[in-house]
This record gives C-alpha cells, structure tokens and sequence, in this order.
C-alpha cells in the first residue's frame, strides 16, 4: 500500500485504522514505552584467527540482546554513550575518521560495557561460542 501514493496518504493520515490501534500520531504513552520489552537472537559466522577468509567459515557465535523502551529510550541512550565513547576514546578509534562499520569503529573501545552499566537495560549475552 504504501508504494501507491493514494493509499501511502491514507496509511499516513490514518495510522491508527490499518494497524488497529497500534500506530498513533500521539505515539506511545509513557506506560507503553516503559512495559516495552524485546529480545534479539542473532548467529554470525566468521572464521577463528589465522584462518584464510577463502575457506568455509569455521566458527559460529549466538548472541542475545535484550532491552526495554526500543524505540525511544535506548535509541537516545546509545547515541549519547557513543558520542561520549568518540570524545573520550578517540585513541581507540581506528584511522582518521570517515564513515565505518559500528562494530569496526567501536570494537576497541569500552562502549558495550557502558550500554551494559546505563539503566537503559541493554544487555548482551553470548550464548553459544
């Protein structure tokens, strides 16, 4: 529907019809945000070091990311520790700047364990190594 600009007016200007209440102009109360829980599995697959990259992957991880409030309160809560991670930890960056992969830019820093200490209630867990 929303490939069509008649219906994409329509989804715009009445949310609340085609998601049954879900979607709001107004947004999400304050209680809304708060009970908001999620939970991501994610698998990658890579190789072990010292193993050439034009073979199979060798080694798969299972990792588990929890939270609460997505949408609003770890959002802004993240972009602020990683703008403080930049100023304090620029040492740790890799090059001169320019744009990078998350994971690359911050892997030698100490980002992950300040999202794990905020009260945002992000949490990464390894599951399976």
């Amino acid at each position: 529907m929303a490939n069509i600009g008649f219906t994409r007016k329509l989804l715009l200007k009445y949310p609340h019809i085609f998601t049954l209440g879900l979607m709001t102009h107004e947004g999400p109360t304050e209680a809304n945000r708060k009970a908001m829980e999620f939970r991501y599995t994610l698998k990658a697959k890579g190789w072990t070091t010292g193993t050439s990259e034009s073979a199979a992957p060798n080694k798969e991880v299972v990792v588990r990311v929890t939270g609460k409030d997505p949408c609003y309160g770890i959002t802004s809560c993240v972009l602020l520790l990683c703008a403080k991670t930049i100023l304090k930890e620029h040492n740790k960056m890799p090059g001169k700047g320019g744009v990078l992969p998350p994971g690359f830019a911050f892997a030698k820093t100490s980002l992950l364990e300040e999202v794990g200490k905020h009260k945002s209630g992000l949490k990464f867990e390894v599951i399976q190594q």
